[in-house]
């Protein structure tokens, strides 16, 4: 590529010049003689040297959205019956001890029915020790009566004691009678899974969760990689995850988990990345594009940070620095953009250095 070094009192006059003369693809050759960088200027500017590093290569990958597997809760069925009420529905934020549902239940009527006679057995029982004691008193009852009316009583306060614990477990007031019992949220959340409709029946023998809650502040990203890119995904690439709902977000992470197991269907393995989603703008579900990058082994390149590229009139150049009152513009061809640095695939050699803060600063003011 010829070089190019453009004058400011010339530059019009030039680009007159060398169109009517030369080719409209051949690049113009004009030196700069008054343009210096003023010591202001030279205090705002970067200047940066060109390295050669190896291209990072992209996997793209297709994925969505999900929560956090390892950190949610799960209302499980704690008795059979009948689902009188729901009251929540999918994504809908929850609190600790909120009602999700609620249930009728044999279950909870027989236990109510428990806790009736176990009140009347816990009286009878005190009732029968007073009596014992006073007759011990009197000499009437022998210490083996008061004893056994002693363990009579205990047993009786047993039982009420579990009776109540189970009541309150499954949800069930203690306090009146009814077969209603309470599904509440164990903790502050989301509401991520629900497998529970209005008269629907539940088995209190079934493993399935009613509802899962999860508090969405990190979630997760799941991936497949197809079979022919395996060896081009590891453990720690970083990626760039994008969303349809998000698209001019880009959200940063780092692949934590590839598995050992092929679908043997589509040929693909799952991958995972974790991102924090402290405004819950991540949910489950989404589709997500997750571009992975590698290092391509054998394939090195001339790069500076991509804040050093002026985009101008369909073309990219960058201001080459040889001294603060010898600039150069020059035009480069670009390979790729890839976050903080680019490739330039012509126009620039190794160690040639470049403003890369500023640049376009200083490159509208020779352009003036």
């Amino acid at each position: 590529m010829i070089k190019k070094v453009f004058s400011v009192a010339a530059f019009s006059a030039i680009l007159i010049g060398a169109s009517s003369c030369h080719h409209e693809d051949k690049k113009a050759e004009v030196k700069v003689e008054n343009f210096v960088l003023s010591d202001t200027m030279q205090k705002i500017i970067k200047v940066d040297e060109v390295t050669m590093d190896k291209v990072d290569g992209i996997v793209n990958l297709n994925g969505d959205i999900s929560y956090d597997q390892n950190n949610v809760v799960r209302v499980m069925p704690m008795v059979s019956g009948i689902a009188q009420d729901v009251k929540v529905n999918l994504g809908d934020r929850v609190s600790q001890g909120q009602t999700l549902a609620t249930i009728r239940s044999v279950e909870a009527l027989g236990l109510q029915n428990d806790l009736v006679n176990a009140r009347a057995a816990e009286t009878l029982a005190k009732k029968n020790l007073e009596v014992t004691q006073s007759m011990m008193d009197k000499g009437v009852a022998s210490q083996r009566d008061l004893l056994q009316a002693q363990q009579d009583l205990a047993r009786a306060e047993s039982e009420l004691n579990r009776v109540s614990n189970q009541l309150t477990m499954i949800g069930t007031s203690t306090a009146g009678k009814g077969a209603v019992v309470a599904l509440t949220s164990p903790d502050n959340g989301f509401i991520v899974e629900r497998k529970l409709n209005p008269n629907q029946p539940i088995r209190s023998d079934d493993a399935s969760p009613l509802f899962t809650v999860s508090d969405l502040k990190r979630v997760w990203v799941l991936a497949n990689v197809y079979e022919v890119d395996v060896e081009k995904v590891k453990v720690g690439d970083s990626v760039e995850v994008r969303t349809l709902a998000l698209p001019d977000k880009v959200y940063y992470g780092r692949i934590d988990l590839v598995s050992n197991a092929l679908d043997p269907i589509a040929r693909t393995l799952q991958v995972r990345v974790m991102l924090d989603n402290p405004n819950y703008e991540l949910k489950p579900e989404m589709y997500a594009r997750v571009s992975v990058r590698f290092k391509e082994q054998d394939k090195e390149m001339p790069n500076v940070p991509s804040a050093a590229v002026v985009f101008d009139k369909s073309r990219n150049y960058v201001v080459v620095y040889h001294a603060k009152d010898n600039l150069e513009i020059r035009e480069v061809e670009v390979l790729d953009a890839q976050g903080p640095r680019t490739y330039i695939s012509a126009g620039l050699k190794p160690g040639e250095k470049v403003i890369s803060k500023a640049a376009l600063l200083v490159y509208q003011a020779i352009r003036q």
